[in-house]
């Protein structure tokens, strides 16, 4: 009788034990699982960011670069924003060990939302000159004489600049972060296959 109930307390107790292991063992994974896609996430946010402003740079502001009168000549124009922002509150996991560098990934997004705001404030000052500008003579040639305010100029000059640093400043930003990103997750997480800078992630868990 003592045998038995001896033997049936050691089996619920093992039991309990597997149970808890068990449930252990499935909290981890999915902590595991949640903490890989975090960092999926975060990749496919700063990829997509960084692929607005090189589209940015490549289709308009490189052809007049290093034209001294890139400002008149550089068209009004815009790109649509990449709308993938990341999520800080499931990178909580990385500041334990890491708290310097997320502070660095919200720089890098920072100088992309920089970006575009600069290309909003150049659009603009683009549309005041052309608003507020005079067409005083046009030869056979088709070249035209405009009369502008000396103020709309400047700022048209000064927004072009801001906006040519302010994309060259992000492409490098959010370049580097998503290179420093996929390190930290391969030192996490070796077996995973974090993409590359040019690769996107192909699943996100």
């Amino acid at each position: 009788m003592i045998t038995t109930l001896i033997t049936g307390f050691i089996g619920a107790l093992l039991g309990g034990f597997i149970a808890l292991g068990f449930d252990a063992f499935k909290e981890a994974r999915r902590r595991k699982l949640e903490q890989q896609g975090a960092i999926l996430r975060a990749q496919l946010a700063l990829i997509g960011q960084f692929n607005t402003v090189n589209n940015l740079k490549d289709q308009f502001l490189d052809e007049v670069r290093e034209d001294p009168a890139r400002a008149q000549k550089l068209i009004h124009f815009k790109m649509q924003d990449a709308n993938l922002r990341v999520d800080y509150g499931s990178l909580a996991f990385l500041l334990t060990d890491h708290a310097q560098f997320v502070l660095e990934i919200h720089s890098a997004e920072q100088s992309y939302l920089a970006a575009m705001d600069a290309l909003n404030s150049r659009n603009e000052a683009f549309d005041k000159l052309h608003e507020n500008s005079t067409l005083e003579k046009m030869d056979h040639t088709g070249r035209c004489t405009v009369l502008a305010d000396p103020r709309h100029m400047k700022l048209l000059q000064d927004t072009t600049d801001g906006l040519y640093t302010s994309v060259d400043k992000a492409r490098e930003r959010l370049a580097s972060q998503f290179t420093e990103l996929r390190a930290i997750g391969k030192k996490l997480y070796p077996n995973v296959n974090f993409p590359k800078a040019g690769e996107k992630p192909r699943a996100i868990p």
